[in-house]
């Protein structure tokens, strides 16, 4: 093994290393409840207003919670808005309070507030709200709401006309919607490293929750991919055995075509390629067609004709063009 292959080894080794201590005592905020999509909204948050939603906390240190607002079409809303958070519906007293200016909302888009991680959060119920008292009609923003119930373990709550009393528990308890919920996310900080096995652990659920249904995609995605690993491993194969450039440059010549040829037969037709066969197979035939494809690029449009002499009026006759003339910029390059 060449010095400089032990020293690249070596340097990667020891990043890997690196990475994998920060990522014990790097500090990230990992999203975990997501209800993401509405069906309608509470109405405008207005004085005397609160719309609200209860929810269990997945992980300690809940750091932040992201709500959907809509604005009415991007009005220009400018009023605060006020995020207090709750443990539990009874409780008179906030353990966190966040707020953001409605002008920097914008329609149906989630806004995230961040506020001091809360310790010991794990398994317990919150209850956070949003109140703006200071915006009027014409000058308020309002939530969006899913009445699908996709969340199981809390609700929303609305409450409207209380006055004072808005954020009284009484109230508040006989506000609630049992099958709507605010379309809402939750952040807990966690370190690096278990947001990042949290993710893993996501996506292969993910991945096994919908085999059945996603089955070609996956598939197709494979069939993409492989063509690029080989071409890897060639190119690996070559450095490792130290080919001269007569012997390796035609091996990656054909990587090249054969990956280029694999992707061509997945691909559909479109309406520009119809078009330039069409051109091409006229000019084949002594005449000149109708279409733009002369002026565009008329050399393509002989470069196809001449595939087309070859293999005929196909479609793989004109991607073969295009095949081999992408593949053979291999060379220059």
């Amino acid at each position: 093994m060449k010095t400089t292959t032990k020293f690249a080894l070596g340097m990667i080794v020891l990043l890997v290393a690196a990475a994998t201590i920060a990522s014990q005592f790097v500090k990230v905020r990992l999203v975990e409840t997501q209800i993401g999509k509405y069906t309608t909204n509470a109405g405008e948050i207005v004085r005397d207003v609160l719309v609200g939603q209860t929810f269990v906390a997945q992980k300690d240190d809940l750091s932040g919670l992201s709500v959907m607002f809509a604005t009415y079409s991007n009005r220009d809303n400018t009023q605060l808005v006020k995020l207090h958070v709750r443990e539990g519906l009874s409780a008179k007293e906030d353990v966190r309070v966040a707020s953001v200016s409605a002008s920097e909302l914008r329609d149906n888009q989630f806004h995230r507030f961040t506020f001091d991680p809360i310790p010991d959060s794990k398994g317990k119920t919150y209850f956070f709200f949003l109140v703006s008292p200071e915006s009027t009609p014409g000058n308020a923003v309002t939530v969006d709401l899913n009445t699908q119930d996709p969340y199981h373990l809390g609700s929303a709550f609305i409450v409207k006309d209380q006055g004072s009393a808005v954020t009284d528990p009484a109230t508040l308890a006989a506000a609630g919607k049992p099958t709507i919920d605010v379309v809402f996310e939750t952040y807990h900080t966690v370190t690096a490293r278990e947001a990042v096995w949290t993710k893993a652990q996501g996506y292969a659920r993910t991945f096994i929750g919908t085999w059945d249904e996603k089955k070609s995609t996956y598939w197709l995605w494979a069939r993409l991919a492989l063509p690029a690993v080989l071409f890897l491993v060639c190119v690996g194969l070559i450095r490792r055995h130290t080919l001269s450039l007569a012997v390796w440059l035609p091996i990656l010549l054909l990587a090249a075509f054969f990956m280029r040829l694999w992707y061509a037969l997945e691909l559909p037709l479109t309406t520009d390629e119809g078009n330039y066969l069409y051109d091409a197979w006229t000019l084949l035939k002594g005449n000149l067609a109708g279409g733009d494809g002369y002026v565009k690029a008329p050399l393509v449009v002989a470069w196809i004709s001449i595939w087309q002499f070859i293999f005929g009026h196909t479609i793989l006759a004109g991607r073969l063009s295009s095949v081999v003339i992408g593949a053979l910029t291999l060379l220059p390059i």
